[in-house]
C-alpha cells in the first residue's frame, strides 16, 4: 500500500497510520480516535526518551567535584612582625635579665640618654641597651660600658663589624678599652668590659644568642 502523504507522527511506525485512517470498516470515528492515541503514545515515546538520559541535571551547576559557599575567600592570618631596632634592644636585654646569668639593671637608651651620642648617625647603631654585670663598676655612670655591657644594634650586620673593628683598634691605645668582650651576632654588637671575668662574658655571650632565638 502506497505512503499517506502529508500524515507525520513522531515514534509512529506508518503501518499504524495507515491502519487508523484506512481500517475499521470505513469508520471514520473510530479512525480519528485511533490516530489521536497513536500520536499521543508517540509523543509520550519522544518525551520519555529525551528525559530519561544519563546526562547531567540542569540543577548540577558549578564546577565538578567543588562545592559552592556563600562565604568569601579566608584571608591568611597575618605573620608577625619583626621588632624595630629599639624594640630589638629592649626585648634582648629584657631575656638576658629574665635568664638570671648576673644581668641587672638594664636601661635602654634613645639619642637623648646615649653616652657616646651615636644614636642614628650615620655608621652609627640605631638602638642601644645597657646593663650591669659582676665585676662592673657599680660607681660608673649609668648606660655606659664600665658598669658591665651594652648591647648596640645595627642596620646592617655589616655597620654592626664596622664598629666591632674600630673599636679593636683603638683599644691599642686606650688603657680603658683593653680587654673588652666584643662579639658581633647579625646586626648586633655585645660588648663587656674587660673587668668582667670570662666565665661571666661567655655566659652573656650564649644568653645573647638564646635571647636573640626567643625574639625572632
Amino acid at each position: 500500500m502506497p505512503a499517506l502523504p502529508g500524515v507525520r507522527a513522531p515514534g509512529v511506525p506508518t503501518a499504524v497510520l495507515e491502519r487508523a485512517l484506512l481500517g475499521g470498516r470505513g469508520v471514520v470515528g473510530n479512525a480519528m480516535r485511533t490516530l489521536t492515541a497513536a500520536i499521543a503514545l508517540g509523543t509520550l515515546f519522544v518525551v520519555t526518551g529525551c528525559g530519561s538520559g544519563g546526562g547531567d541535571s540542569p540543577a548540577a551547576v558549578g564546577t565538578p567535584g567543588t562545592t559552592s559557599s556563600a562565604s568569601g575567600p579566608v584571608d591568611p592570618a597575618p605573620e608577625p612582625s619583626l621588632p624595630t631596632s629599639e624594640q630589638l634592644a629592649s626585648r634582648l636585654i629584657t631575656h638576658l635579665m629574665q635568664q638570671q646569668i648576673g644581668v641587672v639593671a638594664g636601661l635602654v637608651q634613645d639619642a637623648d640618654t646615649d653616652p657616646n651620642h651615636l644614636m642614628g648617625r650615620p655608621g652609627g647603631y640605631v638602638g642601644r641597651a645597657s646593663f650591669d654585670l659582676p665585676g662592673g663598676d657599680e660607681q660608673a655612670d649609668p648606660g655606659t660600658i664600665d658598669r658591665g655591657g651594652v648591647l648596640e644594634v645595627f642596620a646592617t650586620e655589616a655597620d654592626a663589624r664596622r664598629r666591632a673593628d674600630y673599636i679593636r683598634g683603638i683599644a691599642q691605645g686606650a688603657p680603658e678599652l683593653a680587654g673588652e668582650f666584643d662579639t658581633v651576632h647579625g646586626v648586633v654588637l655585645l660588648r663587656v668590659v674587660g673587668k668582667v671575668s670570662p666565665t661571666v662574658a661567655k655566659r652573656v655571650d650564649a644568653g645573647v644568642v638564646k635571647a636573640l632565638a626567643a625574639v625572632g
